[in-house]
Parts: C-alpha cells; sequence; structure tokens
C-alpha cells in the first residue's frame, strides 16, 4: 500500500507491477512531485487502454480548467465504434473546486463508470495535496473502482541504490558514495538524476565515475545553490557568498527566484534551529509543517546546532526586507539582493 500519510491507494510500483499483468481499471488518478514518472506512467495507460494506431480516433485530452462537466460525461459514455474502449484524459482537473451540480454529476460518474472507458486524472502540481476534506468523497468513489497514485520522491538511500543500479545495468560503476554526491548536489527528482546519470556514462565510458566528474558535469539546482549560499551568509564568508551569488547570476538564475530559494533555506533553518532547543525530533518538525520529507531538514541538522539564533533571525529579517523591496522599489532586483547580503554579512 502507499505511504500512510498519503491519498493514494496504491504505489507507483504496485501500479506498474499490475500494468505489466494487463490489469486495466476504469478510472486513475495520478498525482506527485515526481511528475517525470508520472507522465511515462500515463503515457503506459494511454497505450493500454488505446493502441497508438487507433489514439487520434478514440484518446481524448482535456484541460480541466476549460472543461464542462457534461461534456466529460458525454465523452465518458459514448460508446466507442472504432475500437475496444476510449480513453479520456484530463490534466489538473480540480475536483474540490466543483460546485454542488457539478460534484453530484462527477460523484455519479465515478459510482457506475463506463465499462468501455479509461478516465484519467493526471495533476501536474508538485504539491497538491489529497488529504484535504473537500477531495475526500472523489477519492473514495475513485478507491472503489479504480486506483489513486501518488508519485513521491524516493528517499536519498533508495535514489542512491537505484542510481548505482541504473549506471550498472547501461555497464557504468557509480561507487554509492558518489551517488550520494549526485543526489545532494542534483535534488532528488529521479528522471533529472537519470538524465544526469547518462551524461555521466558516456563521459566516464566505462571507468568509475568520480566526484570530481559530477562536480565538472552536473550542475547544483537552484536549492543546493541557495543552501550552500545560505551556509556562506550565515557563517560570514563573505567572498564565497558574493562568488556563489555571480554564479547564479551566470546561469541566468533571476534575483527573486534566488531570493525566494536562499529564504526557504533560511526558512527551514530557522524553523529546526527552534526545533532542536525545544526538544523536537527532525521528524516531528516534518510533521507540523507538512514537509513532504524531512531530507532537506536532515542535511540541516549540523549546520543548524553550529549558528547562533540571533544570527539566524537576522538573516531572515534582511530577506524579509528584500522581498518586500523586490515588490514594491524600483530599485534594480540584482541591487536589492546584493545590498540584503552585505546586512546579513555584516551581522554575522
Amino acid at each position: 500500500m502507499a505511504k500512510k500519510n498519503s491519498a493514494a491507494n496504491v504505489t507507483s510500483a504496485q501500479l506498474n507491477s499490475r500494468l505489466k499483468k494487463g490489469e486495466l481499471l476504469p478510472v486513475y488518478l495520478l498525482y506527485g512531485p515526481e511528475q517525470g514518472l508520472l507522465q511515462a506512467m500515463a503515457q503506459r495507460l494511454m497505450e493500454a487502454a488505446v493502441p497508438k494506431e487507433s489514439q487520434p480516433m478514440l484518446l481524448t485530452r482535456l484541460e480541466g480548467d476549460k472543461l464542462a462537466m457534461d461534456r466529460l460525461i458525454a465523452l465518458c459514455r459514448t460508446v466507442p465504434f472504432l475500437g475496444e474502449r476510449r480513453c479520456v484524459v484530463v490534466s489538473d482537473f480540480a475536483l474540490d473546486k466543483l460546485g454542488k451540480a457539478d460534484g453530484e454529476g462527477m460523484k455519479q460518474l465515478l459510482k457506475a463508470p463506463s465499462p468501455f472507458t479509461v478516465l484519467l486524472l493526471a495533476y501536474s502540481d508538485p504539491e497538491l495535496d489529497l488529504t484535504k476534506a473537500k477531495w475526500k468523497p472523489y477519492l473514495e468513489e475513485i478507491k472503489k473502482v479504480g486506483v489513486v497514485c501518488e508519485f513521491a520522491h524516493k528517499t536519498p538511500s533508495e535514489l542512491n541504490k537505484a542510481l548505482c543500479a541504473y549506471c550498472a545495468k547501461r555497464g557504468g560503476n557509480l561507487p554509492s558514495s558518489t551517488a550520494a554526491f549526485l543526489v545532494d548536489r542534483c535534488g532528488v527528482e529521479y528522471s533529472l538524476l537519470t538524465a544526469e546519470a547518462d551524461k555521466l556514462l558516456a563521459y566516464a565510458h566505462g571507468r568509475e565515475i568520480t566526484r570530481e566528474d559530477v562536480e565538472q558535469l552536473c550542475s547544483k539546482t537552484i536549492e543546493r545553490s541557495a543552501f550552500d549560499l545560505a551556509a556562506a551568509l550565515v557563517e560570514g564568508r563573505a567572498k564565497d557568498a558574493f562568488t556563489m551569488l555571480e554564479e547564479l547570476f551566470a546561469l541566468q538564475q533571476k534575483p527573486v527566484m534566488i531570493l525566494g530559494a536562499v529564504s526557504a533555506s533560511f526558512l527551514d533553518l530557522y524553523r529546526l534551529r527552534l526545533a532542536l532547543d525545544s526538544g523536537r525530533s527532525v521528524s516531528q518538525l516534518a510533521q507540523d509543517f507538512a514537509y513532504r520529507s524531512s531530507w532537506r531538514l536532515e542535511r540541516m541538522v549540523r549546520q543548524a546546532g553550529r549558528y547562533p539564533l540571533k544570527r539566524i533571525q537576522n538573516c531572515v529579517l534582511a530577506l524579509a526586507e528584500a522581498d518586500k523591496l523586490l515588490k514594491s522599489s524600483k530599485m534594480e532586483d540584482s541591487v536589492i539582493l546584493e545590498t540584503a547580503m552585505g546586512k546579513m554579512l555584516s551581522n554575522s
């Protein structure tokens, strides 16, 4: 089964296994942050429901924000004359925002789904929370007849194993320690990591992939860069901090995006420091603030204990002031960000 705090009733691995066995159900709802894996599964479901050669006639794609309920019901209830079944794919259909009449229509469609239609609901928002009350009646009906599947990020240890296996299967050699470094540098999105692994495999050409290869070929995510920048700021390493900022500017990262990412890192750091001071665990903090994973927090534990709380607070206040200026001032965004960094460093 899916993890305890998930709205899903099957995992992606279970869904994959069922498809391999030929199981096809009338309704599927796919969501979660691993959008690459989600889209790949959606494609597999479409091809299982309707062969490629019949898709121009029997596969219908709809946008949820423009969808009238009567049209969806009509499509799902229409008998396919040129094939065994039809497939209706709806992107980002906000069931929790349906009015009373449309909501009842959707519930009736789910209670008695068409035997000759596969309805696929796919969601692109990586932060979509299906545990909210308004989703519950629809999810309950879907689970009775079909599948709700979350494509969640793997844990760092799971990613390490998966990446090592991925490279070995393709004739490469990725040590576990290097895989861990790759995850730390590039994030937890599996489709992005496998793309980076492909690049490393081509470069290493059969030899062992090293940490130096990863540093040379794989760009940091903005989140990882922001984490490093936040550490430099709170530690008072001015030269390192401004060098990192220039590197982000060179990568065409906008000041507002940099500020957002650095602010998120400091907010994590501030929450973590307060939690540790009050005797709460990382897992409790992750639950309190609804983090999808405690991975971000776990890698900050060591730093949080080293930094004075007042220094972290001063940095958070400087970032809040910069955010306000970005939204209201005519000053150059880059200057606002650099000024904020100067204030944080002067308080270190």
